[in-house]
């Protein structure tokens, strides 16, 4: 498996083992069954069924390279998200042999007002590219989205939830909320200026939004964060645009030159939210935040492009948008020192 870890199964044994696994696990409204594929879903040679149980059990039956395999998984909190963690042993007499499998997700519990798990997602560790030296690794889909053409979720400046249109309203991610507005009063981030959002733990010295108001780190966890200004100015500066249609979404592909012309990444014109209506600009246009507030009281640094569609030429650069509205948030990781 491509993403399996790749220490010795008797350690990860062990791993399995520590007291810190009998923290407190999430309760299940129902039980709830998730597939997981590695790879096409039509390979059912290659697809584990998880059951998350009403009682907090959780275990999973299903094949890997055609190898029936089944065991349980341990849910717990690890101070930054919701994380899984699955063990099957190895079948060395099986055809083919099975090495095992021991591995950690990332996973999304969507809670009622009781804090009884309604919804399960099992997430997997986001690809990512460089596209210019030094630049950061950006991210190939936004967050919220399955795959790279998806809009995924929607976030005002500050937001670490995330929002959805489901049912012609707007409905968190997590389940907390629908009929959500994009409205000035339900971004506490609005209208106030950068000494206050400081002194309020909304950004950091370095002006850039603290770990747990950054939409990508809390979804992502570990190095991921929402990119700078700077960053999104590097996008500009530093690449080629070129718009066309994905599998029916129109965006851009923003491709990097030189030694990076095979890297790439594609961005959806997804437009943005205002209030309670349908994304404004869906298809036409793109806004995506950066971490950064602008200097006044009311907006955010911002990424955006037009279709040509609508400018007959096309366009792209950086500006800013009220922090109240809804963008898209494509990820970065920094490169390693």
């Amino acid at each position: 498996l491509s993403n399996s870890q790749t220490f010795e199964l008797t350690s990860y044994q062990n791993l399995w083992k520590r007291a810190d696994t009998k923290a407190a696990q999430p309760v299940f409204k129902n039980n709830i069954v998730v597939e997981h594929h590695f790879g096409e879903e039509s390979d059912k040679n290659n697809t584990v069924k998880f059951t998350f149980k009403k009682d907090g059990a959780v275990s999973f039956s299903g094949k890997i390279g055609g190898v029936s395999v089944s065991g349980s998984a341990q849910i717990v909190w690890d101070g930054e998200g919701w994380k899984m963690t699955v063990y099957a042993p190895p079948k060395p007499k099986a055809k083919p042999p099975f090495d095992g499998w021991c591995e950690t997700f990332p996973v999304k519990l969507a809670m009622d007002e009781q804090n009884i798990v309604t919804k399960v997602e099992i997430g997997e560790e986001p690809e990512m590219v460089q596209l210019w030296e030094g630049g950061p690794y950006w991210a190939t889909k936004n967050i919220g989205a399955e795959k790279p053409e998806d809009y995924g979720y929607y976030f005002w400046w500050g937001d670490t939830i995330g929002y959805e249109w489901e049912n012609k309203q707007w409905v968190a991610s997590d389940g907390s909320v629908s009929g959500f507005s994009f409205s000035d009063v339900n971004a506490p981030t609005y209208n106030k200026d950068l000494a206050t959002l400081q002194s309020e733990g909304w950004i950091t010295s370095d002006g850039v939004l603290a770990p747990e108001h950054d939409a990508a780190h809390v979804h992502w966890g570990g190095d991921w964060r929402m990119p700078t200004y700077q960053e999104l100015n590097g996008l500009i500066g530093n690449c080629d645009w070129e718009e066309v249609n994905k599998n029916g979404v129109n965006g851009y592909i923003v491709r990097g030159r030189g030694d990076f012309d095979a890297n790439s990444i594609f961005l959806p014109c997804a437009g943005y939210c205002y209030r309670t209506s349908l994304s404004n600009y869906s298809g036409s246009r793109g806004y995506y935040l950066s971490s950064v507030p602008y200097s006044d009281s009311y907006f955010a640094y911002v990424l955006y492009f037009v279709s040509a569609a609508i400018t007959y030429s096309g366009d792209h650069g950086t500006g800013y948008n009220s922090r109240s509205q809804g963008h898209s948030v494509r990820p970065v990781q920094s490169p390693a020192e």
